[in-house]
């Protein structure tokens, strides 16, 4: 995962996904393709913050959420 300051972008590329995120934006290219976010990335103490659900549908992977603790899990297929 890289930050790129110029444009305010974040690159996360493994063997199987390339993902490019730009804050302030609700469309992420996985792959060469766009696909749409539930709502726009943007930053929070630092960090970049991406729906859930974005994770589960551009990199396939399992996403558990536990009500009873609030801890999310997220793991590949």
């Amino acid at each position: 995962v890289q930050w790129i300051s110029k444009g305010k972008r974040v690159h996360a590329k493994n063997s199987d996904h390339d993902v490019q995120l730009r804050i302030g934006s609700d469309v992420a290219i996985v792959n060469d393709s766009e696909m749409k976010l539930d709502l726009a990335t943007f930053l929070r103490a630092g960090r970049t913050i991406v729906p859930l659900r974005f994770f589960r549908a551009a990199l396939g992977a399992e996403v558990d959420w536990n009500p009873e603790t609030g801890s999310i899990a997220i793991s590949s297929k």
